[in-house]
């Protein structure tokens, strides 16, 4: 099931990602920007598109031009139903966003809170979305020739805290901080060093190991069983994902609603892209002129 965010974008796009979106519109225009929609007669062109492209666009992936714009576009015309329907109900004022239509029609639809054993039936489904692999808590000290690593290896051998030395010699970001790398898996770290750091007791250090950009010097803190979190720790993490998913089936049942309820005319022709959407594929009038 796909999550209810594509509906409910409010941030505006950053600059780069809408000048990417709109490059095929800086060319030359070789159609006219006219009617690209009718809603039972009420028509739309392309301009309101594109001013909803630049409010709205924000993290889309996709694998070509056309199929970006034409999930765009639909995305853009089932938030133009939600409005229509909610206005239709008298739950709103014509002029409203689509996140107040929303709003609106999800308060008409309550929603019964979701119980302790419906909470723990799904833990209990998604457990391997909660297991936690082995870890280990890092410090590093990283240089750039193998003179400084072996002065930082015998301070730390002399009885140096490896967090001081780190501070004096290391020339990572965290040189400051001790070198500390936070809780770090397997799949964390290089491959060619992740066993000699695994191997390590707590407090242990590393021999020098070198790097195509440097030499390292890593210390294990502590380890951390691999183990499955506790429900108690994720209960509300849980709770608040059945909500989302509560809110998308909602909102996809509104959508599906205004789609059998309204008469939608594409006109392709006005479209500067191949428009390869939903609407296509709708029980309705396809004009092509």
């Amino acid at each position: 099931m796909s999550t209810g965010v594509r509906f409910f974008a409010q941030a505006a796009a950053p600059v780069a990602l809408v000048a990417a979106l709109l490059s095929a519109c800086e060319q030359p225009a070789t159609f006219d920007a006219d009617v690209v929609v009718r809603i039972d007669g009420e028509e739309i062109s392309y301009g309101g598109f594109e001013a909803y492209l630049q409010a709205n666009v924000e993290g889309v992936e996709t694998a070509s031009e056309a199929e970006l714009y034409s999930a765009l576009f639909d995305q853009f015309l089932d938030e133009q139903l939600l409005i229509r329907i909610a206005i239709e109900r008298g739950l709103v004022d014509p002029g409203v966003d689509q996140r107040q239509a929303v709003e609106y029609l999800l308060r008409g639809d309550p929603r019964q809170p979701w119980e302790p054993r419906q909470v723990r039936a799904y833990y209990e489904v998604h457990r391997a979305e909660y297991e936690r692999p082995a870890e280990v808590h890092l410090r590093q000290i990283l240089v750039q020739g193998r003179d400084a690593a072996e002065q930082a290896r015998d301070a730390i051998a002399a009885g140096e805290d490896f967090a001081q030395v780190a501070a004096r010699f290391s020339q990572e970001p965290n040189a400051q901080l001790g070198g500390d790398q936070g809780r770090l898996a397997r799949q964390d770290l290089p491959v060619a060093y992740v066993d000699a750091i695994f191997e390590l007791e707590p407090g242990e250090v590393t021999d020098i190991i070198p790097a195509d950009y440097g030499f390292h010097l890593f210390q294990v803190m502590e380890h951390y069983p691999q183990e499955v979190v506790p429900f108690e720790q994720v209960e509300g993490e849980i709770r608040r994902t059945l909500e989302r998913l509560s809110v998308d089936e909602s909102v996809q049942g509104f959508i599906h609603e205004a789609r059998e309820r309204y008469n939608v005319t594409i006109f392709p022709a006005n479209f500067p892209f191949d428009y390869q959407g939903d609407y296509v594929h709708q029980d309705r009038s396809l004009d092509t002129d």
